[in-house]
């Protein structure tokens, strides 16, 4: 984590350095200047960039709930049971419709991490990053405190409610590589059924995952495009001297 947090402190730096943030704005500021002298051919793309702003804003709104409960399930036990559960999924629908990385040809990259997770999974270290999340999570103002599921498995927002939690999450059987790769074979049925507390959360969590991070990641794609078109459109110009 020392290292992440050294390579962050070293990139803002240089973003400082050269002023990255001025002249992304100056940049951002001329292209809409020359969208607004297009008439309609520009509204369009302005229409899309109001749509981005819209949806930068929310996101800010959001960003450290989001952050909070992305690191908590990216801890070791709890990011197996997401990623397992998902496979299960995924091997419901034929492979050419199955998302990205959960493809047949995927299954041995998944199975290979699986197997990694030996190597850096310690039960008390991944309960004492749950811990730390967690507590993050529940000392946010109750707007952002908002994720139904996480909310649930809490029942409430101490750090009694804290420990309660990671202390049943711990009774999980994904520490271990056998049960890892027993799951690794399972069908949904299997996972919905299990009593495993790891499993048991991330298939309360699964209605509302799909939806949400489709949402997150498509509509933004959707005005990106029109966004796009005329920065490239815009340097043209610049390059001609036009």
């Amino acid at each position: 984590m020392n290292n992440v947090a050294k390579n962050y402190a070293g990139q803002l730096e240089g973003f400082k350095r050269i002023d990255a943030a001025g002249q992304k704005q100056a940049e951002e500021a001329a292209v809409l200047a020359w969208l607004k002298k297009q008439g309609a051919a520009g509204k369009p793309a302005l229409a899309a960039h109001a749509q981005l702003i819209k949806h930068l804003d929310a996101s800010k709104a959001t960003r450290e709930r989001d952050l909070f409960v992305g690191q908590f399930n990216n801890t070791s036990a709890v990011s197996a049971a997401i990623g397992l559960y998902r496979l299960s999924i995924e091997r419901t629908k034929p492979d050419a419709e199955r998302e990205v990385g959960y493809q047949q040809r995927d299954l041995p990259t998944l199975e290979g991490g699986l197997k990694q997770m030996d190597r850096r999974y310690v039960a008390k270290m991944d309960q004492q990053l749950q811990t730390y999340w967690l507590d993050q999570y529940v000392a946010l103002p109750a707007a952002q405190r908002n994720n139904d599921v996480l909310n649930k498995w809490l029942g409430g927002r101490d750090a009694n409610a804290v420990k309660a939690m990671v202390s049943k999450l711990s009774g999980t059987e994904l520490g271990s590589l056998d049960a890892r790769l027993k799951w690794f074979k399972a069908d949904r049925a299997a996972f919905e059924a299990s009593t495993d507390p790891a499993i048991q959360r991330v298939v309360d969590r699964a209605p509302a995952v799909p939806a949400g991070t489709g949402r997150l990641q498509e509509e933004p794609g959707r005005v990106r495009v029109p966004g796009c078109q005329p920065v490239a459109a815009h340097h043209l110009r610049q390059r001609d001297g036009l």
